[in-house]
């Protein structure tokens, strides 16, 4: 498990995220299992929503499987996620074997799916790093 600093993701932006969590903080203050896989973060906005996100340079299905786990772990326990984001470097020729992303609508798919990714009934935004600003952060949570 890594830890996140919180200059990552939508952490950078403090004018908008105004409370994160880090995985070792998702264990000891929020209570999710160690023994689970946990995602690089848990935050929430200004506006009143709460995510999840995940960073990956690559192993997308590694990324989705600790969203999955830690917003069903999250909401167990009684904790809110409005939004799931899967933060990407970009698709490898690998993963496109697999996945398939819309860049329209930030929606991620398995390769012949016609549906979206969701994790209890959320779709998985996936958004390249270098399209992530403090502008289109803030888009992302209107």
């Amino acid at each position: 498990m890594s830890t996140l600093n919180s200059d990552r993701g939508f952490f950078r932006f403090n004018a908008l995220v105004d409370e994160k969590y880090t995985p070792e903080q998702m264990i000891s203050e929020l209570g999710l299992d160690r023994a689970k896989k946990i995602c690089d973060g848990y935050g929430h906005v200004t506006n009143c929503q709460h995510f999840v996100q995940e960073l990956k340079s690559k192993n997308i299905k590694r990324g989705v499987e600790q969203l999955l786990s830690t917003v069903e772990q999250l909401e167990n326990k009684g904790k809110k996620v409005d939004k799931i984001f899967l933060i990407i470097n970009k698709l490898g020729k690998s993963e496109l074997k697999k996945f398939k992303y819309d860049r329209r609508y930030g929606l991620l798919y398995l390769k012949n799916a016609r549906n979206p990714i969701q994790v209890r009934g959320k779709p998985i935004r996936i958004i390249r790093k270098e399209e992530l600003s403090e502008e289109f952060a803030r888009w992302q949570f209107t």
